[in-house]
């Protein structure tokens, strides 16, 4: 899923509020308890008002760093109605439902550049490989990151992945391709990074990016019944606000499958 990077790095700091403030707070210049907080037109917390854990000790309910105010992860989502549990296993921050993103996962049948599809939907896609021989697809794109995480995940997979130009960053896309049917049912389907074009707000193709991307692969050949998870990686402009990304069209640009890339 698209990253929430400033939430969860709220929820990073919530973390140190409750396992430790005096040291967090001695060793960076932080402002504790610095706003008024009204939630859906409640008053919260005022300035200078702690809040209350369920053993009763009194701790900050914010955090102004440089600028940027952190809250207890777990205390907003109550306000919001939503739960909030730790999968100490993955390492995830999971609000509401576990299962509802998957719920949220559909098909979408008139998918094109003016109706890509979201994260977590499915398109259908029937193409013929090189040899003619007929498979029918199932893409969806299941998780996307953009800036610093993206380069930090690519700098982990491969120390010497080059850097972005300056005036760029990397979009991370991860696709997962079901090859639901076939012609020829002892054929392969060949599934390539390069199948994917990133386009810019404007219209315009970028070029590939050359690199090896994070685990899992994307790469592979698969049989019918067959499916496989894996990232893609491009390079995109840092005032680029809205690119998309095509799947397998063609060469005067028209038809493939189009998601949104931000």
């Amino acid at each position: 899923m698209k990253r929430l990077q400033g939430f969860f790095l709220g929820f990073i700091v919530s973390l140190l509020v409750f396992s430790g403030i005096p040291n967090f707070a001695d060793s960076l210049s932080v402002v504790l308890n610095s706003i008024n907080l009204r939630v859906n037109g409640i008053n919260v917390t005022g300035i200078n008002e702690d809040m209350y854990l369920e053993n009763g000790t009194s701790i900050p309910y914010s955090i102004n760093y440089n600028g940027n105010i952190y809250l207890p992860l777990k205390k907003i989502s109550e306000l919001l109605n939503q739960t909030v549990t730790w999968d100490a296993t993955t390492k995830t921050a999971i609000i509401g439902d576990n299962d509802t993103l998957n719920n949220q996962s559909q098909s979408i049948t008139d998918n094109s550049r003016s109706n890509p599809a979201k994260l977590n939907q499915t398109v259908t896609y029937q193409t013929l490989n090189f040899e003619g021989k007929d498979f029918t697809l199932k893409i969806t794109m299941t998780d996307l990151i953009r800036g610093h995480e993206a380069w930090r995940l690519m700098e982990d997979a491969d120390p010497f992945n080059p850097l972005p130009p300056d005036d760029m960053e990397l979009i991370l896309a991860k696709f997962k391709v079901d090859v639901i049917d076939a012609t020829v049912v002892d054929t392969q389907y060949g599934l390539w990074d390069f199948d994917f074009t990133l386009v810019s707000t404007d219209g315009k193709d970028y070029n590939y990016y050359t690199a090896k991307s994070p685990e899992p692969q994307l790469e592979s050949k698969l049989y019918k019944g067959a499916s496989n998870e894996g990232w893609v990686v491009f390079g995109v402009n840092k005032d680029d606000p809205n690119p998309l990304i095509v799947f397998s069209k063609n060469y005067d640009g028209t038809g493939g499958k189009w998601f949104y890339g931000y």
